[in-house]
């Protein structure tokens, strides 16, 4: 890249950054299973630690410990005296299988990047200004958001990132699915508390071309104590019924059976 481009390119960042200034960091592990410890890190793909800082590291304070937990993004953002009123949300990609206790995370090279520069400009990491979330989250689902392709006979599938309080799966139906008009969708549901996955089996297959909206439950706990703080949403679409082609036959042959051949000459 031309010098002068990066020029731009910086000036474009750093207006950008002057539009809204990010006044925290809320790391999103609501999808995973991170255990609770002392010193959490978060780190790039290559391994190499973006928190804590070295500047963190020396604060006497830290060195009690790390105490910005959360069990869902909706008390994460209510928590202004930690993270402001526009927090930085980035999600990470997987607990850091290295890590003895189960607590460390591993950002995407984008979100290390982000992260990075923000503490750079504006110190939020050297000042501690990040919770991590660690509630319940939904894991996968199947059909996934977004989908257009589900067969009609598919069942939904909902595999929640840790296992479930199961006195909460008596006090809530933890998912439902309509059609787009809103109308329930008959049909079974089967929770495993100790894997965190709903199934729904509808009673008849669904509509071909039709599409379907999943509602995942708040307030479904997990048996460590998060819980889920806000519906999540799932929405699909049936595939469309197949077309089938059709060949027309020839007048004179109706039933489009091979012409006999005729004889030899003698």
């Amino acid at each position: 890249m031309r010098p002068g481009m990066l020029i731009l390119c910086w000036m474009a960042a750093a207006a950008g950054w002057a539009a809204e200034v990010p006044t925290g960091v809320i790391v999103d592990a609501c999808h995973l299973d991170p255990q609770r410890c002392r010193f959490p890190r978060l780190l790039d793909p290559d391994e190499t630690s973006v928190y804590p800082s070295a500047a963190l590291l020396a604060n006497k304070d830290y060195r009690a410990g790390f105490c910005g937990y959360k069990a869902g993004l909706t008390s994460a953002r209510a928590d202004r005296a930690r993270v402001g009123e526009r927090p930085l949300v980035v999600r990470p990609e997987a607990v850091y299988a290295d890590d003895p206790v189960g607590g460390s995370l591993v950002l995407t090279a984008a979100d290390a990047t982000l992260l990075r520069e923000a503490n750079q400009r504006f110190g939020l990491l050297d000042k501690d200004r990040l919770v991590i979330v660690i509630g319940l989250g939904v894991k996968s689902a199947t059909p996934a958001d977004a989908c257009t392709t589900a067969a009609p006979e598919a069942a939904v599938v909902v595999e929640l990132s840790k296992s479930l309080d199961p006195d909460c799966l008596e006090r809530l139906t933890p998912l439902r699915v309509t059609r787009a008009d809103g109308q329930a969708v008959a049909g079974r549901l089967a929770c495993d508390a100790a894997t965190g996955r709903l199934e729904f089996v509808p009673a008849q297959p669904l509509q071909a071309g039709a599409a379907y909206t999943v509602v995942v439950a708040k307030g479904l706990r997990a048996e460590t104590g998060g819980v889920l703080e806000a519906d999540v949403v799932i929405k699909f679409t049936v595939a469309p019924p197949a077309v089938r082609s059709e060949t027309t036959a020839p007048a004179d042959n109706p039933t489009n059976e091979p012409s006999p051949v005729p004889p030899p000459p003698v």
